[in-house]
């Protein structure tokens, strides 16, 4: 029997990046079964800002600088490191 799509998980959001995470994996049948782990390395990320623009050019003045009662777009792009192996 082949399973598919049934196995899921999820890591918690305070794992230290480069954690190693063992999976004991169980593999039976009316026969025999096997037992396995497994290792793997985790990265947590870390997210940083690369850049940040306001944008006021569509209904501002634009000048790039928010103004007292102006409404703009910021406009953000974000970047994850990735651990040093």
């Amino acid at each position: 029997m082949v399973l598919s799509n049934s196995l899921g998980i999820s890591i918690s959001n305070d794992v230290p990046d480069l954690s190693v995470v063992t999976f004991n994996l169980i593999l039976k049948d009316q026969l025999s079964e096997k037992h396995y782990s497994i290792d793997i390395c985790v990265h947590a990320p870390d997210l940083q800002i690369v850049n940040c623009i306001v944008d006021d050019k569509i209904v501002g003045n634009g000048d790039f600088i928010p103004d007292p009662g102006e409404t703009f777009n910021l406009v953000s792009r974000f970047a994850t490191r990735e651990a040093a192996t």
